[in-house]
Parts: structure tokens; C-alpha cells; sequence
């Protein structure tokens, strides 16, 4: 066989097995956080909604959540849970383990995203683990399709979270002194949630605005 032809034939085969490159278009129209305009269906909500917290029947853990709809089909898109802790329980006094950690977070059983933001923290012995947080945006930002999105699911992505000592950090949402926002994305659409968390355990949501 010719020594040329026979390097098309590899060359061809080698070319055939290579992953295609995805090229990546950013279709959606960007969306500035806070922005409430004829292109935004919107929720303000007259008062602040603070999330519900049942406690055990022990008193020892709380847990709460509240759900969006955002297309108003009577399903529930985003779910923002928190768990809380009594700290003045009589078995975490007397050094109980705590489980769970208190937290706030969000879940999905839909094809929803929301911005996130990547932290690298020390654990120890030269260690580190990297964490991804709900990103906490400030009013007039831009949200773009191509970005840092985590895909919910039923676990949930952290906005706080209260770990073992080792981990300095606890959060993008745990010490605030303002409104912050979530960013989501979902049906090809983006999207924000307002949020007061200044008192990260009593965390009030405000409202939110989505693509039409």
C-alpha cells in the first residue's frame, strides 16, 4: 500500500475519533439583577415572607422552606430550605453531635440552575476542599447565559452553612449587611430572587423577577 495513502487513512480515523468542539451561544438576553420592566414578569411581595420553621418535638432541630412558582402551573420550580438548631439544647450542652449542620440552601427536582461561586478552603495538614456556593449578587449586575450555573437537584446547592471548625468559611449568604440576590436560569429563561439574610437564620424573601 502506498506509504501516503496510508497515512490519509490514519489521519482520516484519527480525525474521526476526536471529540466535535461544542461551541457554546449565548442566546438569552442578558438580565440585570433588580430590573422590573415590560420584559420581567415580577413579584414584589407587599411584606417580606419569612420561612416557616417547624421544630422537632424535642425542641432540638428546626427545619422550614419555601417554594416558587415561577410559570404558575401549581408546580414548584425552587425550594429554599433552612435548617436551624436549638443551641441551648441540653444534649448539644453536654456535647452532643450536631446533625445537621445548620443551613440554608436551595433544591430542585427540575432542569433550573442557579450562579455559583467556587471557594477553596483549608482544612488542614496542607489540605484543601472546594466548596460551591448559591452566589450572592448585589442589585444592578448582570446575569448572562454563559456563566458559572450549578444544576439544582434534590440535594441542594449551600448559601450558609454552619460546618465544623475547620472550615472558616461558612457561606456566601452567612454575614450580610444588605439585599442580596439569587440568579437562576430555567426554560431558557433567567431570572432573580431577592433576598434580606442580614439575619442569616431568619432569612426574608422580597421577590423576584424572570424573563416573560
Amino acid at each position: 500500500m502506498n506509504a501516503n495513502y496510508l497515512l490519509l487513512i490514519l489521519v482520516f480515523v484519527f480525525s474521526s475519533c476526536r471529540k466535535k468542539e461544542v461551541i457554546i451561544e449565548d442566546k438569552l438576553t442578558e438580565l440585570t439583577v433588580g430590573e422590573i420592566n415590560s420584559s420581567v414578569s415580577s413579584m414584589i411581595y407587599p411584606i417580606p415572607i419569612s420561612i416557616p420553621v417547624e421544630y422537632d418535638t424535642l425542641n432540638l432541630y428546626g427545619v422550614g422552606s419555601y417554594s416558587f412558582d415561577f410559570d404558575l402551573d401549581g408546580e414548584h420550580e425552587i425550594t429554599i430550605v433552612l435548617n436551624l438548631i436549638n443551641n441551648d439544647s441540653i444534649h448539644l450542652l453536654n456535647g452532643a453531635t450536631i446533625s445537621p449542620y445548620p443551613s440554608l440552601s436551595l433544591i430542585s427536582d427540575k432542569e433550573i440552575a442557579t450562579l455559583t461561586e467556587n471557594e477553596e478552603v483549608y482544612v488542614g495538614q496542607g489540605s484543601t476542599v472546594t466548596f460551591s456556593w448559591v452566589k450572592a449578587l448585589t442589585v444592578g449586575e448582570t446575569i448572562k447565559n454563559i456563566s458559572n450555573w450549578n444544576e439544582l437537584n434534590e440535594e441542594g446547592t449551600k448559601m450558609w452553612h454552619e460546618m465544623p471548625l475547620a472550615l472558616s468559611h461558612k457561606g456566601t449568604w452567612y454575614d450580610l449587611d444588605e439585599n442580596r440576590f439569587v440568579a437562576f436560569r430555567y426554560e431558557n429563561k433567567l431570572g432573580w430572587i431577592e433576598i434580606n439574610a442580614t439575619d442569616f437564620s431568619n432569612p426574608l424573601i422580597i421577590g423576584y423577577g424572570i424573563q416573560r
